[in-house]
């Protein structure tokens, strides 16, 4: 008797009607063509056709269009509740891009399946874009609820991306989509454990990395408390055998809101004798606790965690212990950090369930008979139960990726990368760990870093990074950038510290500042590790942030989105009326408008400085951290001034600008930006002053073709002839804007602006000369 062979049955995920057209028909996608047949057992694959490059991201549109309202997305809850698994994944996934929206906002949502560009032809990830339309007086502040981009072609519209990661699941199919392989439910199964142990013990021979002066951390949690392997409790280093090796982990980690802050278990003055007894498990929260189980199966014995090696409450204990912050992750074996933990009552062991999608392949060699298979399906409303023959099936695996800070909405028409399973920058840039202040210096300082992303295990060192399931490749951090600047007999010394400060201005403003603090109290401490290695690499003094051989090039920033608050709101700010103190002149002093970038006007070696500092000091709030918090801080300087005149342009709409510029005799056009939204109602321009800080030439042919042409004689030429009153160059002015302060005699930097001085014109030096010189004090 003949038997025929069953198909094997797959399970996939609830769908409702529309959100079934994730079950797609590769025949009803444009099949350009096939490399020999689909087959279960060789490399056939499946061709998309598309009207892009053939090295760009191929898109394919599904017919799905649904219409909601943010930010409750009813529709979608509806769906969800009635049981469609895609329904509640989409808006839950929407949701996560937004930001304390309360206002009601009406979305068109599209759905497209995208291939990767150039030869690869991998189904890598389904996109859902989101558009709204906002009308112009609402436009303004939608940056401040979620991160898009404008719709070309499409006046008042707006989109984002949420981008949901393809794996291979279940099937036979995955080389004819050519899916990425699915990873284990575990980040630490037997056999990631294998890899991590293999690539800790190459690093370990190979690299041979410092750890610092060897010095351990105040206190540890021993996970063998007791010669056990399961009690813990905190224990003192001091005293310890300093000829005894002790390797630990050290957890960096988001510790949440302050709700969530506030239910973490912590060590205090009142419980600390308690925990040098015994810590019970279950009291531990839920990130701790993983980071626990994780320091075990890497075979290590003690844990460093804040939280709990730290006494909380204690002001002396803490300016002590984050002044030493730096070198706790630097001396540690390797640093956990739980890129997948957004609080501390959220766990990083756990990966996120993916949702199974069924595919069926309707794929053929014969072009005319996969012509009538389509025909015949057109017909049919049932695709998978219906088909009798099937060649090619299965379901493969949706993930949400997560919102992408700086990258969302930016869409493939802007060549957005797609994820592939060697990038280990998505889980990176996605999580909220590498959103906060702290972590920054957490990593950057840490020998060895293991990163328990959302999807994938990622171990790096400062030379090289493995990725599950553990690939080498070549990485360079920012901390080789500003720690390891290695002697070169081609470039002064001068030069190399001047390379330093720019690095180290580049980090501040542009990667540090975004990032988030539950306190703005830490902007100082948060960073104060690094700050320590750059003033040993430079032997440079430290005031406010800011470096004393880097003063006059370190005022020069101007802040993207300031607040909104108008002047006499952020005086306020600036008096440390919230709580918060930093100088005016700080760059530090752009966290008063929350999480925001900065932009240097310019830095650059082959600028003429044409301020004197006479002196810059700031008072620390304890001696026990020289890179911690400040109560106070002044800057003493001379140069020339002028008044800004009352004939500004703005840009923008409406009766707020934090930008204008004016025009000015002999000069050229001046280009202002605020450091405040300036209202029609505040006070007159007379009383608002322009220091002159540099200059430079804009287009010397001497300033172009040298890197290094700062110290060179031709550019000093250049230089002083421009300055003397040559007029075939066109060059810049910059400066601070300056207004006074409460305190007589007094001024609070307001703003900063940049004029040019056109072929022709005037010699800078003549001039500056009609302007008043005046000494000013900042604060």
């Amino acid at each position: 008797m003949e038997f025929t062979k069953k198909a094997p049955q797959y399970i996939g995920a609830n769908l409702c009607s529309k959100c079934s057209v994730l079950q797609f028909n590769d025949s009803n996608f444009g099949v350009q063509g096939y490399k020999g047949a689909p087959s279960e057992s060789t490399d056939e694959y499946l061709s998309i056709r598309t009207e892009s490059d053939s090295s760009s991201p191929k898109k394919v549109k599904l017919n799905y269009t649904h219409e909601d309202h943010l930010p409750e997305l009813c529709g979608l809850l509806q769906s969800a509740e009635a049981g469609c698994d895609f329904c509640h994944l989409l808006r839950g996934s929407i949701q996560e891009h937004i930001v304390k929206l309360t206002t009601n906002h009406k979305i068109q949502i599209h759905l497209f399946y995208v291939w990767s560009g150039g030869d690869e032809n991998i189904l890598v990830e389904l996109i859902a874009c989101v558009q709204f339309r906002l009308e112009p007086d609402h436009a303004e502040g939608v940056q401040d609820w979620v991160n898009c981009t404008a719709v070309q072609d499409r006046t008042h519209w707006y989109e984002f991306i949420v981008q949901f990661e393809i794996l291979a699941g279940q099937g036979n199919y995955p080389s004819w989509l050519r899916l990425q392989p699915t990873l284990p439910d575990d980040p630490l199964c037997e056999k990631n454990l294998q890899g991590l142990q293999a690539s800790l013990k190459e690093c370990c021979k190979v690299c041979k990395h410092s750890r610092g002066n060897g010095d351990l951390p105040a206190r540890l949690l021993d996970l063998e408390a007791n010669n056990t392997k399961y009690e813990i409790r905190l224990i003192k280093t001091q005293g310890m055998d300093p000829s005894q090796t002790l390797n630990y982990t050290a957890l960096s980690y988001c510790w949440g809101s302050k709700a969530d802050s506030m239910g973490q278990s912590i060590t205090t003055a009142n419980n600390i004798e308690e925990r040098l007894l015994k810590i019970p498990f279950d009291s531990l929260s839920r990130v701790i606790q993983d980071a626990v189980i994780a320091t075990r199966r890497l075979g290590l014995r003690y844990l460093w965690v804040d939280a709990l090696c730290i006494i909380q409450g204690d002001e002396k204990d803490w300016a002590k212990e984050s002044e030493n912050m730096g070198l706790v992750y630097t001396n540690a074996f390797i640093t956990i950090a739980a890129l997948a933990s957004a609080s501390c009552h959220q766990g990083f062991l756990r990966r996120p369930k993916p949702l199974p999608i069924l595919f069926h392949s309707l794929g053929s060699r014969d072009p005319s008979k996969r012509n009538s298979i389509v025909k015949a399906m057109s017909a049919m409303s049932k695709l998978l139960s219906i088909w009798s023959k099937p060649r090619v099936q299965g379901t493969y695996l949706l993930r949400h990726l997560g919102p992408r800070p700086g990258y969302l909405g930016r869409g493939y028409r802007y060549g957005w990368k797609v994820p592939t399973i060697d990038d280990y920058e998505h889980d990176l840039a996605r999580s909220n760990w590498s959103r906060r202040g702290w972590t920054l210096q957490e990593e950057q300082l840490s020998t060895r870093v293991l990163f328990f992303g959302a999807t994938r295990l990622q171990f790096r060192c400062v030379s090289r990074s493995w990725i599950e399931p553990f690939k080498v490749q070549k990485t360079i951090k920012l901390s080789d950038l500003i720690l390891d600047v290695t002697p070169k007999k081609q470039i002064p010394e001068s030069f190399q510290v001047h390379i330093i400060h720019k690095v180290w201005s580049s980090i501040v403003r542009s990667v540090y500042l975004p990032r988030g603090l539950t306190n703005t109290n830490d902007t100082f401490p948060a960073i104060s590790g690094l700050a320590r290695r750059v003033a040993k690499a430079t032997g440079d003094e430290y005031i406010a942030g800011l470096w004393r051989s880097d003063l006059a090039d370190g005022l020069l920033w101007m802040i993207d989105r300031p607040t909104k608050r108008g002047l006499e709101g952020h005086r306020f700010d600036l008096a440390g009326h919230q709580g918060y103190f930093c100088p005016s002149w700080s760059w530090a002093a752009a966290k008063l408008h929350s999480d925001t970038q900065l932009q240097g006007i310019f830095l650059d070696s082959n600028s003429h400085q044409h301020c004197e500092i006479i002196s810059a000091w700031s008072i620390l709030e304890s001696k026990l951290n020289p890179f911690g918090r400040i109560t106070h801080a002044e800057l003493q300087i001379r140069s020339r001034v002028f008044d800004l005149p009352q004939d500004l342009y703005y840009f923008g709409e409406g009766n707020a600008h934090h930008r204008v510029y004016f025009e000015k005799e002999n000069f050229g056009r001046f280009d202002v930006w605020l450091d405040f939204y300036r209202n029609s109602s505040e006070p007159s321009e007379q009383c608002f002053l322009c220091l002159v800080i540099s200059s430079r030439i804009e287009d010397s042919p001497d300033t172009q073709s040298d890197e290094f042409s700062a110290d060179s004689d031709d550019a000093v030429d250049a230089n002083s002839e421009m300055l003397d009153g040559n007029l075939n160059n066109k060059a810049s002015l910059v400066g601070l804007l300056v207004y006074p302060a409460q305190q007589e005699g007094k001024y609070h930097r307001v703003g900063s602006w940049k004029g040019t001085i056109p072929k022709g014109k005037v010699g800078i030096e003549d001039g500056l000369r009609d302007f008043e010189y005046r000494e000013l004090h900042l604060i």
